[in-house]
C-alpha cells in the first residue's frame, strides 16, 4: 500500500483566529502545535460543507500519548485527526495574548 503525504499550511498568529484548511481529498491531518506559553488552548472544528463547523466531528489522537484528545483543549503537542468525511477544518485560539505556530501535514 502506498501512502501519500503533503506539507500543509503553517499558521503563526497571536490572534484568536488561526486558520482554516480545505482537507479534501485528504484522509488525515497532523497538527504540530507550538504555543508560546501555557495559558491558552487551541480549538479545532470540522465541517462537511465549509460553512458549519463543529468540534464533535473530530476524534483527535494525541501522538505523544496515543490517547484520544478533547478537540477543544489542544496544548503544545502533535495531534492526528481523521478528516476523511470532512471538507474543512477551522483552528481557533482561546485568547489573543500568546503567539501560536501550527504546522500541518496532510495524508491519504
Amino acid at each position: 500500500m502506498t501512502m501519500a503525504f503533503a506539507t500543509g499550511p503553517v499558521f503563526s498568529t497571536t490572534g484568536s483566529t488561526v486558520g482554516t484548511i480545505d482537507v479534501r481529498p485528504w484522509k488525515s491531518i497532523v497538527l504540530d502545535v507550538d504555543l508560546s506559553a501555557t495559558t491558552e488552548t487551541l480549538s479545532v472544528k470540522g465541517s462537511t460543507d465549509n460553512k458549519n463547523f463543529n468540534a464533535a466531528a473530530l476524534r483527535p489522537t494525541d501522538m505523544g500519548t496515543g490517547a484520544l484528545a478533547a478537540a477543544s483543549t489542544f496544548k503544545d503537542g502533535i495531534y492526528k485527526l481523521d478528516v476523511s468525511a470532512l471538507a474543512a477544518v477551522a483552528i481557533t485560539k482561546s485568547a489573543t495574548t500568546e503567539s501560536v505556530t501550527v504546522r500541518t501535514g496532510l495524508g491519504l
